[in-house]
């Protein structure tokens, strides 16, 4: 339902290399469960999406989320949960870079849509 509300065009114009930290600063007020990342991490891969992004903002979504900062602000300060957040932040871009120099990004995936049409051209 919200792959018409997030432009592939937008994300194919980030900056090489932006896109991971961007990711990351948009998952860390968004609290998404396993349940609800899921589908989120796969259609913002279909999109464009590099997946080291798509990590990035899976780490940060479920880890810093509204209810943790309350937690964490009564009981150890205000300054121990933002050094928190920085540090999700910070750990969560790493390892999307991280990700990505391991993991081709999906323009560089082969298409089985190309392999099964040269199939069927040679079988006619």
């Amino acid at each position: 339902m919200l792959m018409p509300y997030v432009d592939r065009d937008w994300i194919a114009g980030l900056p090489p290399g932006l896109d991971v930290p961007v990711a990351a600063l948009l998952g860390l007020p968004i609290y998404v469960c396993a349940t609800g990342s899921t589908p989120l991490a796969a259609m913002l891969l279909v999109q464009g999406l590099s997946p080291g992004a798509v990590l990035a903002f899976l780490l940060t979504g479920p880890a810093t989320n509204v209810t943790t900062f309350g937690v964490l602000a009564r009981l150890h300060g205000g300054r121990t949960a933002f050094v928190f957040a920085v540090a999700m932040w910070i750990g969560a871009v790493a390892l999307g870079y991280l990700a990505n120099w391991l993991i081709p990004s999906p323009a560089h995936w082969p298409s089985t849509a190309h392999a099964h049409d040269a199939t069927l051209a040679g079988s006619g």
